[in-house]
């Protein structure tokens, strides 16, 4: 019976396998090149790194000093790569490509361009998205380093929006909570009601995008009596922790108190943790409690409220 830390050894290298497979990294020639990875990577390291010596490339590559040399042989005997003294140590034999070498380069790093392209064009966009995020994440956990900020874009919404907040509130609170399609159902239906007939001047939709994704939302809308409403906040799990939903709820504040209101409102459930720090960090205070079932499940829902 193995342990679990076995067990995880072989599935990553299970992975490994179709991985190192799925990209030809054991073909003899690689992008049908008179080249090996290993020979690869060393040209792109010689052309990414200034004052690299053979025993840097040994180091960093952790590859045999002897196999190395008989690389650059080959690199010079092909008159792709030359060596110059070293800036600080003249005694140090520094690393370049020729022109040959630079021209040779650039087809093979634009051949592994158009080979990784091939691959995400067979993914759709929010695929793409969980692909790139996956392998950023695999290297933050094993070397340590924080995972890349993604790009984030706060802006109105546009046609075709509506539909993707209703799928991603439908996805969302559907496999993190267990809701049943009643709560779509009211989600379209209170995104209806906005297209229909909502006062630009009052009431507003803000999305979050990610590399052409929407990763989250929030409505302003006008609940009467110069108070707003905050209605339909989310955050797709694949974007959270870089503070997405801060972002939007203070663009819904800074424009609900510019359009006049003198308060805001919200509804929520009282299971949405982090969604209650949030609005406790933005000073809303908790105005009312109500227990029902619905959704298909037994649900606390709660009235927040705080002045513009």
């Amino acid at each position: 019976m193995h342990n679990t830390i076995d067990q995880h050894a072989e599935d990553i290298r299970t992975f490994n396998r179709f991985y190192t497979g799925h990209i030809g990294a054991l073909n003899q020639h690689l992008l049908n090149s008179p080249f090996n990875l290993t020979e690869c990577r060393i040209l792109f390291e010689v052309s990414e790194n200034n004052n690299l010596t053979a025993a840097n490339l040994s180091r960093s590559l952790q590859l045999d000093k002897a196999h190395i040399s008989r690389i650059l042989r080959k690199f010079k005997s092909l008159d792709m790569l030359e060596e110059h003294p070293g800036e600080k140590d003249r005694r140090e034999k520094t690393l370049h490509l020729t022109t040959k070498g630079v021209e040779v380069y650039s087809g093979l790093n634009q051949a592994s361009h158009d080979e990784m392209a091939n691959v995400l064009q067979n993914l759709n966009k929010e695929d793409q998205l969980s692909l790139v995020q996956a392998m950023q994440h695999i290297e933050s956990l094993l070397t340590g380093k924080k995972a890349k900020t993604p790009t984030i874009i706060i802006r109105q919404h546009r046609p075709g929006d509506i539909g993707q907040i209703i799928s991603g509130h439908a996805k969302l609170y559907t496999s993190e909570y267990g809701w049943d399609e009643t709560f779509e159902g009211m989600v379209a239906g209170l995104a209806g009601k906005f297209l229909d007939a909502h006062d630009i001047s009052k009431e507003r939709c803000w999305v979050a995008e990610q590399q052409g994704r929407i990763v989250g939302s929030a409505f302003v809308v006008d609940a009467g009596n110069n108070q707003s409403q905050l209605r339909m906040l989310f955050v797709d799990k694949s974007a959270r922790g870089f503070g997405i939903g801060k972002q939007l709820l203070s663009e819904c504040l800074r424009f609900a108190k510019g359009a006049g209101f003198k308060s805001m409102k919200l509804w929520t459930i009282d299971i949405l943790l982090a969604a209650r720090r949030l609005y406790e960090a933005e000073g809303f205070t908790l105005h009312s409690e109500n227990k029902h079932h619905s959704f298909g499940v037994d649900l606390v829902s709660q009235i927040w409220e705080r002045d513009l």
